[in-house]
């Protein structure tokens, strides 16, 4: 099945070693709590990324409002990472089509649905490489793409974001766009775990519901994901969708059956978990953003994302540090999680 003997090959290279059999101290794992973030900022300079920084986060993501030219993003990013003194992750959603924060300074690109469908079929890891370049020559060193999610039932929200219907160009499409960034010397983060294509509503506003069972899954949605996964994928974006069959209660991304259980152990996953963005009405509908952090790195996230309330992050630290010490967040998961941060820097580093 799924995650027999994946032991070796070049995946390999992205294990992070085993957590010691004693964790860390609580006073050692505390200083380290808000890099478990990778937060959004305001504005075009570097002021609040750089408070951000300084507050310790482990990684920023940027959006169409912080990015006014080339120059300045391109200023920006070196700005905030001499700032920082530390490797961090500056993120920023680049997929091909319409989900792009640098229209007007990258080059458009297609559809993924265009993508998926044409013949003879379109080069992704050309696609991926020149998106990776560009991305790295802006300062850039993580993409929130490719998607790979497989289109379910007709009006499906993701549309013509997904390549297609087929699991298997799904899987062709986007494991050469995340080879492509790699070589672009971008880190990919496959997503929207365990797959957003199967719902007609959007998690930015409610919480959607897949009830499919896990065999279900296994044979259409996973199929891209376990590709990509056997194939060395670096990171992977947990959804907001309850899937019942899996976990009756909690969204993926919280969830530690399909963020813990079905990523970790049934897929062999070793690399770095993050969430989607933790404001989506999905979550805060039901939620606290700071009670939300603690959960999802609970279920197994190594990251939290935070898309735009940057002032929250004080008060989402003081969560993680009192969960921490009352034991309701285990050290070792912790560690785990800082280890997998640590191993994804040392990649791009490379």
């Amino acid at each position: 099945g799924p995650g027999e003997g994946r032991a070796s090959g070049p995946i390999s290279t992205l294990h992070a070693p085993p957590p010691p059999r004693t964790p860390p101290s609580i006073k050692t794992l505390e200083p380290g709590l808000a890099r478990l973030l990778i937060v959004g900022f305001a504005g075009t300079s570097s002021a609040q990324a750089d408070q951000l920084m300084a507050e310790g986060v482990g990684g920023l993501i940027f959006h169409r409002s912080n990015i006014v030219s080339r120059t300045q993003i391109t200023d920006l990013t070196a700005a905030i990472r001499q700032a920082a003194g530390r490797p961090v992750f500056l993120a920023v959603d680049q997929e091909p089509g319409r989900v792009t924060r640098l229209d007007g300074i990258l080059p458009a690109l297609p559809t993924p649905e265009h993508i998926g469908a044409v013949d003879p079929p379109v080069d992704s890891l050309t696609m991926g490489q020149q998106v990776g370049r560009e991305l790295a020559g802006l300062g850039f060193n993580m993409d929130f793409a490719p998607d790979l999610d497989v289109l379910g039932p007709p009006g499906a929200y993701i549309g013509d974001r997904s390549y297609g219907h087929d699991p298997e160009v799904v899987a062709a499409h986007g494991v050469a766009f995340m080879h492509g960034l790699r070589d672009g010397g971008v880190m990919a983060v496959i997503k929207h775990f365990p797959g957003h294509g199967g719902v007609t509503q959007d998690s930015h506003l409610v919480m959607p519901v897949d009830d499919r069972p896990l065999s279900a899954l296994a044979v259409k949605d996973l199929v891209p994901f376990d590709l990509a996964i056997e194939q060395g994928a670096p990171a992977v974006m947990t959804d907001h969708l309850l899937y019942p069959r899996l976990d009756p209660r909690l969204p993926a991304s919280l969830s530690p059956q399909i963020s813990g259980w079905l990523l970790r152990l049934k897929l062999a996953f070793r690399g770095l978990v993050m969430t989607d963005d933790l404001e989506m009405g999905a979550i805060s509908s039901r939620w606290s953003l700071p009670q939300a952090v603690v959960m999802a790195i609970q279920a197994g996230a190594d990251m939290a994302l935070i898309s735009s309330d940057a002032g929250a992050v004080p008060s989402v630290v003081a969560a993680l540090r009192s969960a921490l010490e009352d034991g309701t967040l285990p050290r070792a998961r912790v560690a785990e999680a800082l280890a997998h941060i640590d191993a994804a820097l040392r990649t791009l580093a490379r």
